[in-house]
């Protein structure tokens, strides 16, 4: 599941080698920085969450099926 950030291409540079993306608010950055963050890291605790539940149904279904 790969979540892409939205930007403005009049805000990017291209030097020919590398894209530079130009940032006039830095504040407003790394407040869509560490909303992103806080969603990555929500959805990776339901990931976690969700392998850990899956594990654990597999060894419950393991006992019930071995005597």
């Amino acid at each position: 599941m790969e979540k892409k950030l939205k930007i403005d291409p009049k805000k990017v540079e291209y030097d020919g080698h590398s894209f530079r993306l130009i940032i006039k608010d830095e504040e407003a950055l790394l407040k869509r920085l560490k909303e992103k963050q806080a969603e990555i890291l929500k959805d990776l605790e339901k990931e976690e969450s969700r392998d850990e539940n899956d594990r654990g149904q597999a060894a419950s279904d393991q006992k019930e099926i071995s005597p």
